[in-house]
C-alpha cells in the first residue's frame, strides 16, 4: 500500500509484522509491535479519511472487528497523517 510508505517508527520500537488491511472500506495498515516489554497491535488509518470520527467510534471499529484479541484497553493517537488504534497490550 504506497499510502503508508512514511509511517513513523519509534526508534525503541520493533516491528514485529506488518499486513495491509481494509476495515469498514478504509485501507489500513495493521502492525504488531514491541517496546520495552509490551507487545501490541496497532491499526493505522490516514486521519484525513477518518477526521470524522470520534476516538469512541474508532475503538468502536478495531472492536468489531477480527484483528480485535479483547486482551485491554484501547488508545487513540492521531499523529499527523496518520491515526493509531493501538490494541491488544500484553505486558
Amino acid at each position: 500500500m504506497s499510502d503508508f510508505n512514511d509511517l513513523p517508527v519509534d526508534p525503541d520500537t520493533k516491528i514485529l509484522s506488518q499486513a495491509d488491511v481494509e476495515i469498514n472500506g478504509y485501507q489500513a495498515i495493521l502492525q504488531k509491535w514491541r517496546w520495552d516489554g509490551i507487545t501490541a497491535h496497532s491499526l493505522i488509518l490516514k486521519s484525513a479519511e477518518v477526521s470524522h470520527l470520534n476516538d469512541k467510534q474508532l475503538k468502536s471499529m478495531v472492536s468489531s472487528s477480527n484483528f480485535d484479541g479483547r486482551l485491554d484497553s484501547k488508545t487513540v493517537s492521531r499523529k499527523g497523517t496518520y491515526t493509531f488504534i493501538n490494541f491488544n497490550f500484553k505486558y
